[in-house]
């Protein structure tokens, strides 16, 4: 196959560019030719020589208002560097992860190939394409009102970040995604990592054959077997490992904190910092350290040693790769019942779940999980859930089978 792979960003920046990197060099390895077209240059691809259409990144700051606020709708670069891609690289099928935004692609990037018959298929990192701010959360609650398509809710309510011009833009970037683009018609088919995002979807208006579902992987060697050094867990803090932002609930476990009697690290950078800091003294805290931002070799040990994850998201997380690196090396997770997190924490089997913004149930199912008489049982039982379930190799073949499909069935 011939694969175009879009996306917004080429660096890393979250889940979906993890995603993006890693499925696209997983079928370049299975022997299928892989094209990039992103923002930025993608330096992974570069130095392997395959080929890249991109648009050069600008800085914010740099960019005019008006040119900032039509991006939102129309990127005639976007649409000269599909076409381009068309001449050159004679995809046989797109697939698009996220193309929304003033500095981003915006969807009539996809135009050029729609007009040419060559499938699209997309994987959904969030709920961008029924909810104007992508994360159902209005000032810090879950939020749907804008189900029916009534996106004017999301101004009225300041959804983006408490302001009103950006909530503003985002209810008429989607008024204009569904009825100037018709987007759903651009797209053959969607890829869910979860079933909770798929029927998310699903309520709010979409084709139930359209949605697929291939849970994220760890992207890391496909093993199942247990390495010595993990059974040696020295299991002394906690963990919390993301960013500092306030969907992410991080105050929640700030709250949960005080007189744990272990530790507690946590990892990560973002708006928040500076919040959460100051509530750490208020609360007096003390046993709480904030690392910042650390490399992925030293992620590895943080996870290794810890005696637990936590993951106290107060969003429909969907596919949270947190989880799955946490398993990876043996520590179990205890995490908020909401959204996907329950497809992936296993209650009392591989981690606990706790009430949503509960930081009291949160302290006492940390307390819970620390006294469990045999913590290596969960512990192997996580290991062995995202060796089995999460295996890159599967993702890979998953992805393969439905591009192809798609691919047989557009002749």
């Amino acid at each position: 196959m011939r694969i175009l792979s879009i996306h917004m960003n080429s660096s890393v920046n979250g889940g979906a560019e993890v995603v993006y990197i890693h499925g696209n060099r997983l079928l370049a390895e299975m022997g299928h030719q892989v094209a990039w077209l992103s923002i930025g240059a993608p330096q992974d691809a570069v130095r392997r020589g395959e080929l890249v259409f991109y648009l050069p990144e600008i800085p914010d700051k740099k960019i005019q208002l008006i040119p900032k606020l039509t991006r939102h709708f129309f990127n005639s670069e976007s649409v000269r560097l599909a076409k381009q891609a068309i001449q050159e690289f004679h995809p046989d099928i797109v697939h698009v992860h996220t193309v929304f935004g003033y500095r981003y692609l915006s969807p009539s990037v996809l135009l050029p190939f729609k007009e040419r018959g060559i499938p699209i298929v997309q994987t959904l990192h969030d709920y961008g394409l029924i909810c104007p701010a992508s994360f159902f959360l209005s000032r810090g609650k879950v939020c749907e009102m804008c189900k029916g398509r009534m996106y004017y809710f999301s101004a009225m309510k300041c959804c983006m970040g408490g302001s009103f011009p950006r909530s503003f833009m985002a209810a008429i970037n989607s008024y204009i995604k569904d009825y100037a683009y018709h987007y759903d018609g651009l797209i053959s088919s969607y890829i869910a990592p979860s079933h909770f995002l798929r029927q998310k979807y699903i309520e709010f208006g979409f084709s139930p054959p359209k949605i697929e579902v291939i849970p994220n992987a760890y992207f890391q060697t496909d093993s199942t077997v247990m390495p010595i050094e993990i059974e040696k867990k020295s299991r002394n803090y906690l963990l919390f490992a993301g960013r500092l932002s306030s969907e992410k609930g991080v105050d929640v476990l700030v709250g949960a904190s005080k007189g744990l009697g272990i530790p507690v690290k946590i990892v990560g950078d973002g708006p928040e910092r500076e919040t959460l800091q100051t509530m750490q003294g208020r609360i007096g805290a003390d046993n709480i350290e904030f690392l910042g931002k650390q490399p992925h070799s030293s992620m590895e040990t943080l996870y290794k040693n810890a005696a637990l994850t936590i993951f106290p998201s107060r969003w429909y997380e969907n596919g949270p790769l947190v989880i799955l690196e946490s398993f990876a090396q043996a520590t179990p997770v205890i995490a908020s019942r909401i959204g996907a997190i329950p497809e992936f924490v296993k209650d009392c089997q591989t981690g606990y779940l706790f009430n949503v913004d509960d930081p009291d149930d949160l302290r006492r199912t940390i307390q819970l999980a620390l006294r469990r008489p045999h913590p290596e049982v969960m512990e192997e039982n996580a290991y062995q859930q995202v060796h089995t379930e999460h295996r890159q190799g599967l993702y890979a073949t998953r992805l393969e089978n439905i591009l192809s499909r798609h691919i047989a069935g557009s002749h």
